[in-house]
């Protein structure tokens, strides 16, 4: 079988790319450039350049695939502005997957995120694939486009939906949760804002993800998550591993959410750019909670090994001389 990766230079494609070579699958990697080094440097991947909101490369890409793995989900360029980028979050769904069936994939496997999940009902303390997000419950841009995204991948009934939650270690080259490991592992951080989170290392991440393309049900979503923690014991671990004092200044919730509200104004409304995640960062955090991920480890096997040594792995692919 040949299993096209859409995303394959990213962080959580490049290891779904790793694992399926791994277990002798063919792997066309799709990429928006040619040059995307953490692709090229995987031997036996064969790669080919695609554009999202270009339906004829899509289908170019994926003819001769069985199999689509999609890890180039829209990621919102700042927290603001759902009107207009709801509509290419959207497009970049329906391209994708219009064109894998015209291509006659007969497998998807979606990557979705934590942030289509609602909160579990009273008397239930985990988060588990029977809790919805509620549109406009959270008031947070990345939520509301990730869920219409799922909802969209759901209208496909090759597809089988997989919801990471926060994704850690090895091969994060263009870092987005990273960064905020990176700055307490520097003890650049003396703030922080604590709730609840659940972290899954990206190579566990991957082995699931593939084990879904193998024997996941269509229709179905599956929670990939690891061990749940507060923010701020994970922050305390980063900083324990890397010797350097955790963050000991905690903000509130409220705050936290007001001054990225107000940067990221100044950002696109003053400063005229387009770019800044810090929003949607904050809004993650505050919006955090613990999961239940019983139904991914009964069908798809999901493991986690420990977060030490999630967290060894990362700073260690950090320090090392060819990181970029």
């Amino acid at each position: 079988m040949k299993v096209a990766v859409l995303g394959a230079s990213g962080f959580i494609g490049g290891a779904v790319v790793t694992e399926l070579l791994y277990r002798g699958y063919a792997v066309r990697a799709l990429v928006r450039r040619l040059a995307a080094r953490s692709v090229l440097e995987i031997s036996g991947a064969e790669v080919a350049m695609v554009d999202l909101y270009e339906p004829a490369s899509l289908e170019a890409g994926l003819a001769g695939c069985q199999a689509l793995v999609h890890c180039a989900g829209y990621y919102p360029k700042s927290g603001l502005g759902f009107r207009r980028q709801l509509p290419p979050a959207l497009a970049s769904v329906e391209n994708a997957l219009a064109a894998a069936r015209r291509a006659g994939v007969e497998r998807v496997v979606y990557t979705s995120s934590l942030s289509a999940f609602g909160r579990p009902p009273p008397g239930r303390e985990l988060a588990c694939e029977e809790d919805h997000y509620q549109p406009g419950s959270t008031r947070d841009l990345y939520h509301e486009l990730k869920f219409q995204m799922e909802r969209h991948a759901l209208r496909f009934s090759e597809a089988v939906v997989v919801n990471p939650t926060l994704t850690l270690g090895p091969g994060d080259r263009k870092p987005m949760v990273g960064r905020l490991v990176r700055m307490v592992a520097a003890g650049w951080l003396p703030f922080y804002i604590n709730s609840k989170t659940n972290v899954i290392d990206v190579r566990d991440l991957a082995t699931a993800m593939v084990n879904a393309l193998e024997r996941g049900r269509a229709g179905e979503r599956y929670l990939l998550g690891g061990h749940n923690l507060t923010s701020h014991e994970l922050l305390c671990n980063i900083a324990l591993r890397a010797g350097r004092l955790p963050p000991a200044i905690g903000l509130p919730a409220s705050l936290a959410k007001a001054l990225a509200c107000l940067a990221e104004t100044a950002n696109v409304y003053l400063l005229g750019r387009g770019e800044m995640y810090l929003l949607t960062a904050v809004n993650g955090l505050v919006h955090g909670q613990h999961y239940d991920c019983a139904k991914a480890r009964r069908e798809l096997g999901l493991r986690s090994r420990p977060i030490t040594e999630t967290i060894d792995d990362t700073l260690k692919w950090w320090t090392k001389p060819d990181y970029i």
